[in-house]
């Protein structure tokens, strides 16, 4: 079958999680056998793109994945916020046609939901897998203005209350208003946890699959150092460096712990937010232990993690499935996590790693020290490691759920009849 996946962004310029997500998939679902093209917005360029009416829209290829990507000509000041784009929808439900597609799978609606009312229109199987709170919060994070994680809109009125201006009510009820009219029409929305599934049952979404991420064990590594008493402990952090990620916490929890043993590296491109990331750096007081290392490529994570022996995620929202933290533990690195959202259901507390209060200073530092002081304990903690599952799992369990939606003969390039979305 031939499987269109949407997703907000992609490869090459953009890398993070959700991307790496997408292309793993389509990659595994390729050497099974099926088609796959994903649909992506530009939304840094559009150079290599051509007009097409009131939008613009190029291909190209990335890693043998054909990439269709489009973006309006004027950016919406609300293309962040916005659902569905009247537009836009007839642009896609075009390109649907024109690619005879059997299957649509949203990986993240942002910028690009208007495939989902698009694909329901021309009676095409959608699923929507859950990678964070976008379809509830259009800031995506579900955190406060107060910093306190959010389980739900309550209608928009507790966005407008918490996060938006008042003024905001009607158009975040609205927003709500259309995401409510095309969802019970999704053939099925998948979360790679226990805990987003949760969430979204609770905020009607009707019953949620559950597929774990899996990882592409070709790149994995597995870390085999030996650990006694008086070994050195690297801690490293692996993330954008924005506020709802925690370093700040991390930095001051490393510098009050104040273990002579002990190094933090931290990962990450600091581009997203140059404010915080010059205050965080800041905050390190030029500690020749704490150590800025930028950005770095995928392809050196294997051994960006055989140079560290605890992964630290100190999250303030709620983290759903980091693929940092799946790689981590395959390589057989134990993590030291915040006690949010999906993290403590791949990280159990003393077993495979150790969490902590999210947030809390304090209760950071005192893990710092308690594995600064007994490295041995390192061995221990790897034993525990689960590994998560493989890419091939992930793909097996969406194949059985394609095929078990999909309804040959009913495809825009055989059947195409129209559906109305009120």
């Amino acid at each position: 079958m031939k499987i269109l996946f949407a997703v907000h962004q992609f490869f090459p310029h953009h890398y993070t999680g959700t991307e790496r997500v997408v292309l793993n998939l389509c990659r595994q679902l390729q050497r099974m056998g099926h088609d796959v093209i994903v649909l992506t917005y530009a939304i840094d360029s559009a150079e290599g793109l051509y007009p097409r009416g009131a939008f613009l829209v190029g291909k190209y290829s990335f890693q043998g994945i054909p990439v269709i990507a489009v973006r309006h000509r004027e950016l919406p000041e609300d293309l962040d916020f916005i659902f569905r784009d009247e537009g836009m929808q007839a642009l896609l439900e075009s390109i649907i046609e024109d690619e005879r597609v059997d299957i649509i799978h949203v990986c993240h609606p942002m910028r690009v939901g208007s495939i989902i009312p698009a694909a329901i229109s021309r009676s095409l199987p959608v699923v929507v897998t859950l990678t964070d709170f976008w379809l509830l919060c259009p800031k995506f994070i579900a955190v406060t203005r107060g910093g306190i994680p959010c389980d739900g809109p309550r209608g928009g009125q507790r966005c407008s209350v918490e996060c938006y201006e008042p003024s905001w009510k009607y158009r975040l009820r609205e927003r709500l208003q259309e995401i409510d009219r095309v969802k019970n029409q999704v053939s099925a929305f998948v979360s790679p946890t226990e805990f987003l599934k949760r969430i979204f049952e609770g905020n009607r979404y009707r019953s949620v699959y559950r597929i774990p991420f899996g990882l592409d064990y070709q790149d994995i590594r597995i870390q085999e150092k030996k650990y006694n008493d008086d070994s050195a402990v690297v801690f490293g952090y692996l993330s954008t460096p924005v506020r709802h990620k925690g370093a700040h916490v991390l930095i001051d929890a490393f510098l009050r712990a104040d273990m002579p043993n002990t190094n933090l590296k931290l990962f990450g491109d600091g581009s997203a937010d140059r404010e915080y990331y010059e205050n965080v750096k800041s905050t390190s007081r030029g500690n020749p232990r704490v150590e800025f290392c930028g950005r770095y490529r995928h392809e050196d994570l294997p051994s960006i993690l055989g140079s560290l022996d605890v992964v630290v995620i100190p999250s303030l929202w709620w983290e759903n499935s980091p693929l940092v933290l799946l790689t981590a533990l395959a390589c057989g690195v134990p993590a030291v996590v915040s006690d949010l959202g999906g993290l403590t259901e791949s990280v159990q507390d003393g077993v495979n790693g150790y969490s902590f209060k999210a947030g809390d200073i304090d209760a950071l530092a005192t893990v710092i020290r308690t594995i600064a002081s007994s490295p041995s304990r390192l061995q221990e903690l790897r034993a525990g490691i689960t590994y998560p599952a493989r890419i091939e799992e992930e793909a097996v369990l969406y194949e059985k759920l394609y095929q078990d939606i999909w309804r040959p003969g009913e495809t825009p390039g055989k059947a195409g009849r129209r559906r109305r979305i009120p």
